[in-house]
This record gives C-alpha cells, structure tokens and sequence, in this order.
C-alpha cells in the first residue's frame, strides 16, 4: 500500500543474510504491511523468510492477498 512505502528499513542487512528470518504481527488486515516488511527483508538474502500472524480481521481476505501477493505465501 502507498501509506507504507519506505515506511521499513533495514540497518544491517548481513545480519539476516542467509539466516531464517520470521516476521510477527499482530492483525492481517490488507496484507500491507507483511509486503512491505518481507519486500525489504528479501534484499538481505535470508535463507527462508516466514510469517506468523496472531489474528485476521477478515479471513476471505487471505485469499484475495494470496491471489495479488508480491510475495510468496503459504496460507
């Protein structure tokens, strides 16, 4: 989303470069904000990158996210 661009940064790339890396968040709303972060997180090179989400504020949005994702998703 246009609201969250350049909103994540990463300081030092190597220290995730070729490290498992898991993102957290609290609420899936649109899926903005997991983009954004993972779209910064995979210029660092991590071996895998993975995603855990506490809750979703609406679930039939999970498939519209995984249909239009820029990232590859396992839901």
């Amino acid at each position: 989303a246009e609201n969250l661009k350049d909103s994540f940064a990463l300081c030092d790339g190597k220290s995730i470069a070729g490290k498992h890396v898991t993102i957290v968040d609290d609420v899936w709303t649109t899926g903005a904000t997991m983009q954004a972060m993972a779209r910064v997180l995979k210029k660092a090179k991590p071996k895998s990158l993975s995603a855990i989400v506490i809750a979703t504020a609406d679930p039939r949005g999970l498939e519209r996210v995984k249909r239009d994702a820029e990232i590859e998703l396992d839901l």
